[in-house]
């Protein structure tokens, strides 16, 4: 039987898309075997990601604030939206 850190790890991976167990578990002995560097680097961008990515309110794209680059530019006619 694995480790329940490793089970644990192994399940939280298997609720992203496209992720089954199997691959889960070779996803999680392949970060146990990077440096505690390289793990930690992903840890800390998964957090930034959380963190400091929202969506747009006027467009719904991904931004670091409240409104995306294309939505506060001063050259945006507001009165206008593309919808794509």
């Amino acid at each position: 039987m694995l480790p329940k850190a490793v089970r644990d790890v192994t399940e939280e991976l298997t609720k992203l898309p496209g992720v089954g167990p199997r691959t889960a578990e070779r996803l999680t002995l392949h970060l146990l075997r990077q440096p505690t560097g390289i793990v930690a680097r992903l840890a800390d961008t998964l957090k930034d990601l959380h963190d400091n990515v929202q969506t747009c309110h006027p467009c719904f794209t991904l931004a670091e604030s409240s409104s995306c680059a294309v939505c506060q530019s001063e050259m945006r006619d507001r009165s206008l939206i593309c919808v794509v």
